[in-house]
């Protein structure tokens, strides 16, 4: 049996909702002739009687019924499909496939892109989170549109364009006696148990570089989880160091104080990642557009 063709099918919808042959004509910008000789087609193909006269009128069989229920529910994927397609041209719907690492991923980006679906109601982003270590063979391994990731040396092919800059911050309970002193020295942090994850890679590499310039902690604790850290610190366990993304809700109200700590001042860059091999789509290119605007903006604000 031939296959319906998109018209024949376009037919039967329109009579299962009580549409005439005049008014599907004209929908289909075709003359009722031309609709007549289509029904009898999609008869013939369906080896069954679709449609009979009730007096001056036409009306479905119960075969044609059932098959104009179906012919119904294709009809609408292809208009929805129509729908897709004309706004992934406009570039305001349609799939992106992010990656990025923890941080961003669980303190930064969940706002902006939840500005972006309000933007682009039509837009579908799939987030995915992987630790700093496995992001570029991530990557390169998979087709994703875009990655926000640490600033580091990219692999071959890939761009990097900076979206923000994260401080390093250490930070107490508000009855830790370091939390009321107009600044803390490095020798006061000797002092202290320091909890943070640093067996992560990119805190590896932060703590490098605090050693270089004279910093190093005797007491540390290593906690991979970010919200581990902030409540072990918020019960006294000790001093904490996190970017300071990860920590604005529990300083804005109060849980936790920022030590104003003199030497080093040190910050995390954050980059938009995209491979040259990988075609931008233009929701893609919508949202690289949003978060370079959001996060560049939301970095150069007075804090």
């Amino acid at each position: 049996m031939a296959p319906f063709s998109l018209t024949e099918l376009r037919v039967l919808a329109g009579l299962a909702e009580g549409e005439t042959l005049a008014s599907i004509g004209a929908a289909l910008y075709l003359g009722q002739p031309t609709v007549s000789r289509t029904l009898h087609a999609a008869e013939q193909k369906a080896g069954l009687p679709l449609v009979a006269r009730e007096g001056r009128r036409l009306a479905l069989t119960p075969a044609g019924a059932e098959v104009a229920r179906a012919a119904q529910t294709i009809v609408a994927q292809m208009r929805e499909l129509d729908t897709l397609l004309a706004a992934m041209r406009a570039g305001t719907g349609g799939p992106v496939r992010l990656l990025a690492t923890v941080t961003p991923a669980s303190y930064v980006l969940p706002a902006v892109i939840g500005e972006f679906i309000q933007a682009f109601p039509a837009a579908r982003i799939n987030l995915e989170v992987v630790n700093a270590d496995q992001v570029w063979p991530t990557f390169m391994g998979e087709r994703y549109d875009l990655a926000v990731v640490g600033q580091t040396a990219p692999p071959p092919g890939v761009r990097l364009e900076w979206l923000y800059d994260d401080p390093i911050v250490f930070f107490a309970a508000p009855g830790s006696p370091l939390a009321g002193r107009e600044q803390v020295s490095l020798d006061d942090l000797r002092g202290e148990t320091v909890i943070g994850p640093f067996a992560q890679a990119s805190w590896a590499r932060i703590f490098q570089e605090l050693s270089r310039r004279g910093f190093s902690i005797p007491r540390q604790m290593d906690l991979r989880a970010a919200e581990g850290v902030k409540r072990l610190v918020e019960v006294g366990g000790g001093v904490g160091v996190l970017f300071g993304s990860a920590l604005k809700r529990e300083l804005a109200e109060g849980r936790l104080r920022a030590l104003r700590v003199a030497e080093p001042v040190l910050a995390q860059g954050f980059c938009l990642a995209r491979r040259d091999s990988v075609p931008v789509t233009p929701v893609a290119r919508a949202l690289r557009e949003f978060l370079l605007s959001h996060l560049r903006a939301e970095a150069a604000a007075p804090r």
